[in-house]
């Protein structure tokens, strides 16, 4: 998923959706998205007709990966860009669906 985590309400149960999809034991669940900063927050605070949580942070990512059951996390800083003139970050989620899931 990229760039759409924090458009949706319901992150948890569309991340639990989600590893259903995925192979046991060899599927990845790879996710990139905002880091939440001051700029996030306050930039979609002002797109009120749409969700918008103004990113993550990892241990909100990770949380709620282990409650998918997903396995060995990671999460890599992707780059610092400029949208609309509002500084943004980007990180990489992956976790894995166990083989015995």
């Amino acid at each position: 998923c990229a760039l759409s985590y924090h458009h949706i309400d319901q992150v948890q149960e569309i991340t639990n959706n989600l590893v259903e999809y995925l192979v046991a034991g060899t599927g990845v669940l790879l996710v990139v998205d905002l880091i939440r900063t001051e700029h996030t927050i306050a930039r979609h605070i002002v797109k009120k007709h749409i969700s918008h949580v103004g990113g993550f942070e990892e241990n909100e990512i990770r949380e709620m990966y282990e409650k998918a059951g997903l396995k060995d996390f990671s999460w890599i800083f992707v780059g610092n860009w400029e949208w609309e003139g509002t500084p943004i970050s980007m990180f990489m989620a992956k976790g894995t669906r166990p083989a015995d899931s």
